[in-house]
């Protein structure tokens, strides 16, 4: 399959979402109708009234799963964190971007000092996980503390080359896309490989 052609999929696939809970919506305000017009009469107006409440309930069910994602995949705020910025810090974001551009990836726009040994990549997807957004890195201050250049340039390498695939509500690129990404570079890894490796 092209990449198009998933690309494609993937669109089909959320709109589909958005499609069967408007159906769902729709059918039952019918199937409502039906019965409170068509089944129940003036002596069993009780049932008229437990039908709109349990259809009541499942509607506001369906609806809060529809709109759940509109705000998956944005970046919130990062509590007990300073930000450092490119006129901060040149050097250690020279070495982020180096990373960024070994990893084959965009370098993060933002970059957060945190005080857990991690570093990581999040990214702001939009157009529900089919357009990349901004990304944002955190990075542990024990880490620059406690490892050489090189080796913090290899912890900078890894955490900009698996930046996390969002489903509900991370952030993140969309699944198709991630995956795909990460299987031609395994890909060109596997083919600039030497073929004597044992």
């Amino acid at each position: 399959m092209t990449l198009r052609l998933r690309a494609l999929h993937s669109l089909v696939l959320l709109v589909g979402f958005w499609l069967m809970g408007a159906m769902l919506l729709v059918a039952m305000t019918v199937v409502d109708w039906l019965l409170v017009t068509r089944v129940f009469t003036a002596e069993a107006a009780w049932g008229g009234g437990v039908v709109f409440v349990v259809t009541g309930l499942v509607a506001v069910a369906i609806l809060k799963g529809m709109f759940a994602f509109v705000g998956a995949g944005r970046l919130g705020s990062v509590p007990h964190a300073v930000a450092v910025g490119p006129q901060d810090q040149p050097e250690l974001w020279e070495q982020v971007r180096a990373a960024a551009e070994v990893a084959g990836e965009r370098p993060p726009e933002e970059l957060y000092l945190v005080a857990d040994v991690n570093a990581g990549v999040s990214e702001q997807s939009r157009f529900l996980g089919l357009l990349s957004g901004p990304r944002r890195m955190l990075l542990g201050v024990p880490l620059l503390a406690g490892l050489t250049v090189p080796r913090l340039r290899a912890v900078l390498a890894h955490s900009s080359a698996t930046t996390p695939i969002s489903t509900l509500g991370g952030s993140g690129p969309s699944p198709c896309a991630a995956g795909l990404r990460y299987c031609t570079r395994w890909k060109r890894s596997v083919t600039a490989a030497p073929a004597c490796i044992s």
